[in-house]
């Protein structure tokens, strides 16, 4: 009997760069580039947004892709979701290039020299970003200053449970947040509109999702006053 053998072949496929037109040199007379340059220009990221005597609010809200564990022995679980933040920053405001409302959306060298919400899960046991095929990251600015951020999270989450009326239980698994950092008196966090957006195909392993509520739950601590 003979041997089949699978040649797998991958075509490469170059061509001979113009001497006439230089990409990085036309980027560089964009308007994108002009704005950018002169919006950053002196810019301090570690500067909450001005003015100081008042709060940033910053808007907050969840989109869930799925839930892949419900664990009852390590009373946790486990979800794929896109965190989205708002916010006003006057110092990133620009003149519209057509005179109306005007979005542009951050290369990823500008979103890293951008103040940015320092806000984080305080239930959470550990989470992760992801990056493949690129970090899954969205900063978009508009031209009345207010920044929108979406980045993707794998988050798994403690979830106190009561497992009296087990297997008919009804848990109740929090998702809180919190500003690692700031007090009150620098950022107030609130919710969007429509804060909570669940996919209408999830599925859940072995529980069915009720409904999803969210709520204002700030504490005072000994450093200050924190948000979840």
């Amino acid at each position: 009997m003979k041997n089949r053998i699978l040649y797998l072949c991958i075509l490469i496929s170059v061509y001979k760069k113009s001497d006439s037109v230089n990409p990085k040199e036309t980027y560089k007379h964009s308007w994108q580039y002009i704005t950018l340059k002169r919006i950053f220009d002196g810019y301090v990221k570690q500067e909450p947004p001005p003015p100081s005597e008042r709060p940033t609010d910053v808007f907050i809200g969840i989109n869930v892709n799925s839930f892949y564990s419900i664990s009852e022995q390590s009373m946790d679980y486990s979800v794929i979701l896109y965190l989205r933040q708002q916010w006003l920053e006057p110092r990133l405001k620009f003149p519209s290039p057509d005179g109306i409302f005007h979005q542009m959306k951050l290369p990823d060298d500008y979103g890293k020299a951008l103040w940015v919400p320092d806000i984080f899960f305080r239930n959470e046991k550990h989470a992760s970003y992801h990056d493949v095929t690129v970090p899954n990251r969205l900063l978009r600015i508009n031209s009345n200053g207010s920044v929108w951020y979406t980045i993707k999270i794998s988050a798994t989450l403690s979830c106190p449970m009561n497992l009296q009326s087990y297997p008919l239980d009804i848990q109740r698994c929090p998702m809180m947040f919190e500003s690692f950092g700031y007090t009150k008196s620098t950022m107030d966090l609130k919710w969007l509109d429509n804060a909570v957006d669940i996919d209408k195909d999830l599925e859940l392993p072995q529980f069915k999702l009720l409904t999803a509520k969210q709520a204002d739950c700030s504490q005072n601590y000994t450093a200050g006053e924190v948000y979840w």
